[in-house]
């Protein structure tokens, strides 16, 4: 039935070419595709009607893909369900009942379950394919008198599908995205956790330095002690202060509140105490962010201890 004009066993002969049997063979390249048609021609041609064995190479690296590019439905559902269930029921039952160890079980179900994927499925192959051209044709013939018509049911019918392809980047862009979004949000989680310490630091060296910037002028008479008093005593002086940096918070907004917010990564900042008695202590809180939210609040206080202290309230020493 499948041999094609011309060839036996793959030799060209000079026998007359039968019209019915070139109609015959134009069928079978419909049914086929463009696609490797002249490898299953040749197959088709010397095996007939035998289920003859034959190594198909993307068989052999990408089964379960070639059934579905090539139409297999029935035979790709059966490659992915009921051949692990089968090697189970027919290997793994009486290896069970025979009390047979269990790594020595594992390896065998390994074995038979590497053989039947990477040995007799390609060996197979071909002749699963001859079996479903066979079917079309059949089905054609005996639904279709019209040649047009027929060759029409069997392009639509035979041939390649992309199904695979969905089936197979489908499932690669939701592992992709189960893995990477988790690890992307990590980094960003870290990368402003990192943020929010960098600017929790550089704050704290602000207002040390501040601080002595302060007692200097202190020292060289530039300044006075009450001047100093009611500046750094207005609640918002150092959030204004620190904010005049430009650095901000991970979601945009100011880096610095009077009270630190665990939510958006606001640190806090808080003076108390007087510079006159040597008292004032400024105090900034890291919050419970990112990768610190299970960490106990840190806090670091900077205390005004210097000999502005002991001065007088007009600056001059007492």
């Amino acid at each position: 039935m499948f041999e094609i004009p011309g060839e036996r066993g793959g030799r060209v002969t000079d026998a007359p070419e039968d019209p019915g049997a070139a109609d015959e063979a134009a069928l079978v390249s419909v049914a086929i595709g463009p696609r490797n048609r002249e490898f299953y021609e040749r197959y088709l041609a010397a095996a007939g009607e035998r289920f003859r064995p034959s190594w198909n190479w993307p068989a052999f690296f990408v089964t379960g893909f070639w059934l579905l590019y090539r139409k297999l439905w029935l035979e790709a559902l059966g490659y992915l369900l009921g051949v692990p269930v089968a090697i189970g029921v027919l290997v793994g039952v009486p290896l069970i009942l025979l009390g047979v160890a269990e790594p020595v079980a594992d390896n065998v179900l390994l074995g038979v379950s590497l053989a039947v994927t990477f040995v007799l499925f390609p060996l197979y192959a071909n002749a699963l394919y001859a079996a479903k051209l066979r079917r079309l044709l059949r089905k054609a013939r005996r639904s279709h008198g019209d040649p047009a018509s027929r060759t029409r049911w069997l392009a639509r019918h035979g041939g390649t599908s992309w199904a695979w392809l969905v089936l197979l980047v489908v499932p690669m862009i939701g592992i992709l995205g189960a893995v990477s979004l988790p690890a992307y949000q990590s980094y960003v989680r870290n990368a402003e956790s990192v943020r929010v310490q960098s600017h929790y630091e550089e704050a704290v060296r602000i207002v040390r330095s501040s601080m002595a910037a302060a007692d200097a002028d202190l020292q060289l008479d530039r300044r006075s002690l009450v001047e100093l008093e009611t500046a750094w005593n207005r609640p918002e002086y150092w959030v204004e202060h620190l904010n005049g940096q430009g650095w901000t918070r991970p979601d945009g907004g100011a880096a610095f509140a009077a009270v630190e917010q665990d939510e958006t990564g606001v640190i806090g900042v808080r003076a108390s105490g007087s510079l006159l008695d040597g008292s004032y202590v400024v105090t900034l809180s890291r919050p419970q962010y990112g990768e610190f939210a299970h960490l106990p609040v840190e806090r670091t206080s900077i205390r005004w201890a210097n000999t502005g202290a002991q001065r007088a309230p007009d600056g001059r020493g007492l």
